[in-house]
Order: structure tokens, then C-alpha cells, then sequence
């Protein structure tokens, strides 16, 4: 999977995103990329908490889809930003609130460890689910 990160400057932009209706096309990425998933992951800041943990608004978006809650593009955009700002073997937590626009609210959990030399040693994923179908198939 592939994911495009997005931030953006407020709640009020991030909620103007539309449904594109079609998926986007990314020049210059090698073949073998080209052939997965490649989905939008907009985000925004909402500051960290007391406590340390650093707070985002996401939405996914995939052409004329949208995900309430993506757990893979939280964890690309939360190891994405642990890289680019942590420290030497420092654990970095994010709280992740999804899926608001589309009345279907989601909270996702993050922790990240990274190394002495600032490399991803662990990354922990936590969040609720809901059955939304179920399903047999027969071949």
C-alpha cells in the first residue's frame, strides 16, 4: 500500500476535501509501486496533549471512497513523522480521530519506539472495531 500525506492547515480545510471520484495517478514512481494501492491520507494538527501524545484529524481518501478508519495509513503517517521529528530513543504516541465527515468517528492509537540512531524499532497499533458485515463465500 501506498499512501499520499496530505497536511493541511485546519479542521475547516480538511472538512472542504471532496470525494475526487476517481483514484489518483502519481508520476515517478517505479513499476512495482504503481501496481498497489495508492491512497490519500489528509491530515491536520490539533497539538499535543499534556501527556505527550501528539493529536491529528485524518480522512482517506481513495477516488470516490472513503475509509472511516485506516489503521495502515495511520501508521505510515505516524512513522513518517516519528522519522522526521523524534529523537534518539525516544517513544513517540499519536491519537488519530478519522472518518468525523462521513458521521462515522474513529479513534486510533499509535506508539512508536525508535533507536539510538533514530530508526523505527516497534510500532504498536490500537483501535476499536465494529462488524459492518459478514459474509460467506462458496467456490
Amino acid at each position: 500500500m501506498t499512501f499520499v500525506l496530505v497536511e493541511l492547515e485546519s479542521e475547516e480545510v480538511l472538512s472542504m476535501v471532496s470525494l475526487a471520484g476517481r483514484a489518483l495517478v502519481i508520476d515517478g514512481l517505479n513499476e512495482d509501486w504503481c501496481k498497489t494501492f495508492i491512497g490519500t491520507y489528509f491530515f491536520v494538527r490539533m497539538g499535543t496533549s499534556e501527556d505527550g501524545v501528539v493529536r491529528l484529524r485524518t480522512r482517506m481518501i481513495l477516488g470516490s471512497l472513503e475509509d472511516p478508519a485506516t489503521g495502515s495509513a495511520a501508521s505510515d503517517l505516524a512513522a513518517y513523522l516519528s522519522l522526521m521529528e523524534g529523537g534518539s530513543r525516544e517513544t513517540l504516541k499519536y491519537e488519530i480521530v478519522q472518518g468525523v465527515e462521513m458521521g462515522r468517528r474513529s479513534e486510533i492509537l499509535i506508539e512508536i519506539d525508535l533507536t539510538q540512531d533514530r530508526a523505527i524499532s516497534e510500532l504498536y497499533l490500537e483501535g476499536g472495531a465494529v462488524e459492518v458485515m459478514e459474509g460467506r463465500l462458496t467456490i
